[in-house]
C-alpha cells in the first residue's frame, strides 16, 4: 500500500509515493528532483536507506506535457 507524502527534501526535491512489497522484501519510492544526483542525495539521506540496493528507473510525462512543466 502506497500513500502520497509530497515531503520536501533539503536537496530540493519531493518524494511522492512510498510502496513496499513485503513478500519481495522491497520498496519502492517516487521521487522528483532537478537531476538523478539531486533525487539520489535524497533518498540516501532517508534513514533506512544503508539498508536498500537502490536502483533508478526514470520515467517520462503522459503524452502531451513537456518536461519543462509547461
Amino acid at each position: 500500500m502506497g500513500h502520497p507524502t509530497n515531503f520536501p527534501t533539503k536537496a530540493g526535491c519531493q518524494l511522492g509515493f512510498i510502496k513496499v512489497a513485503m513478500p519481495k522484501r522491497t520498496v519502492f519510492l517516487e521521487a522528483f528532483g532537478e537531476d538523478d544526483n539531486a533525487v539520489l542525495e535524497t533518498i540516501h539521506s532517508l534513514p533506512l536507506a544503508a539498508l536498500w540496493n537502490i536502483e533508478v528507473f526514470p520515467t517520462t510525462p503522459p503524452a502531451g506535457v513537456n518536461s519543462s512543466g509547461s
